[in-house]
């Protein structure tokens, strides 16, 4: 998942970040204890800043799974973490 910097502009003019982590922990703390690939994107619904969240369950030997990179304007990309990391140890000569 990339890295966005959610303490400087533009992201933190438009968005309560508390919100997103109070949240965050709470649904954490109310699922298993298992390893968790997540996905999210904040909407506006009703005026109110709500998460979508998409939650994959990662185990030892299998693939990691396919996830929803949300953008501007409704445009969603699936990103293979698969793919990823299999392509980034290729290209960082490390062994898998």
């Amino acid at each position: 998942m990339p890295l966005q910097d959610h303490f400087h502009p533009p992201l933190s003019v438009r968005r309560h970040w508390h919100a997103f982590h109070n949240a965050w922990a709470t649904y954490i703390a109310a699922e298993t204890a298992a390893l968790d690939a997540t996905a999210y994107r904040v909407v506006d619904r009703q005026g109110r800043s709500q998460l979508d969240i998409w939650p994959e369950a990662l185990m030892v030997g299998s693939n990691l799974p396919v996830l929803p990179l949300w953008l501007r304007g409704g445009i969603c990309l699936p990103i293979d973490l698969n793919e990823t990391y299999d392509r980034t140890c290729l290209e960082q000569r490390i062994a898998i």
